[in-house]
């Protein structure tokens, strides 16, 4: 199960909240997130039956990386 955790508030922060809520439906067991810090889109997935961490500057870029994980060999 995902877990997501966001600090920041306002209008933002809802956007944000069900960009996350359409990620996870779209990619259970995949864990995204919004980096406060960072303010760019995260995801874990496997890649080479290995977690890897990838990251992009909105949820539109972030899809098509997880896409690409979910649909190498092995996968």
């Amino acid at each position: 199960m995902a877990h997501v955790v966001m600090m920041a508030s306002g209008a933002g922060q809802a956007a944000r909240a069900a960009v996350l809520a359409d990620l996870h439906e779209r990619f259970p067991g995949v864990p995204c997130w919004w980096g406060v810090h960072t303010r760019r889109w995260w995801a874990m997935v496997a890649w080479d039956d290995r977690p890897r961490l990838v990251e992009a500057g909105s949820p539109e870029e972030l899809i098509p990386i997880i896409i690409a994980a979910r649909l190498r060999p092995g996968q």
